[in-house]
């Protein structure tokens, strides 16, 4: 009995400290993805892409955000930044990344912000050959662990050139 006891009373014990976390609930971090969009300009046609996921990862001496849209089954967007200025910021423990254009040049050391299109052809993806990118983070709001910003695109084989914009775009962040 006295076992028993025990038990129940660590248990109680538990929810009673879990109790003070549901104080904090924000209806706000679920409802943010409402309000995501995400776009493609191609010969001066606006498209609205799908968000498909945005995840921001902590590596070793930076942090990653990628994003993937797509448009039905026939095109697929993948943007990634790399953000390796955090530390003037604050630090690599929060959901924030450092305003400004992360750019991507093929064949040079510029490689923080990488555009890759892809178009179905048949059955398959075909990915375009990325000549050169440009991904510019305007806005994050930490709280609501959202992001927004534009994207350039220039390839290659065939040679396009494709942007858009992203707005509030919400976030998995992975510590």
């Amino acid at each position: 009995m006295k076992k028993h006891l025990l038990y129940s009373f660590a248990a109680l014990s538990c929810a009673a400290g879990l109790c003070p976390s549901c104080s904090d609930y924000d209806k706000t971090l679920l409802d943010n993805c409402e309000r995501t969009s995400i776009n493609v300009v191609y010969n001066n046609q606006y498209v609205p892409l799908k968000m498909l996921s945005a995840t921001l990862v902590r590596q070793p001496g930076a942090k990653v955000l990628s994003q993937e849209a797509y448009f039905s089954d026939s095109v697929k967007l993948l943007l990634k930044v790399t953000d390796t200025a955090w530390a003037a910021g604050g630090g690599q423990g929060h959901d924030s990344l450092t305003l400004g254009t992360y750019r991507y040049v093929r064949n040079s050391k510029d490689t923080l912000g990488r555009v890759i299109a892809g178009f179905r052809q048949g059955t398959q993806l075909q990915w375009l050959p990325t000549d050169s990118s440009a991904i510019t983070i305007s806005a994050v709001d930490v709280k609501r662990r959202t992001v927004t910003g534009r994207y350039y695109l220039r390839t290659v084989s065939p040679a396009m050139v494709i942007s858009g914009e992203f707005s509030e775009v919400c976030l998995l962040s992975i510590p």
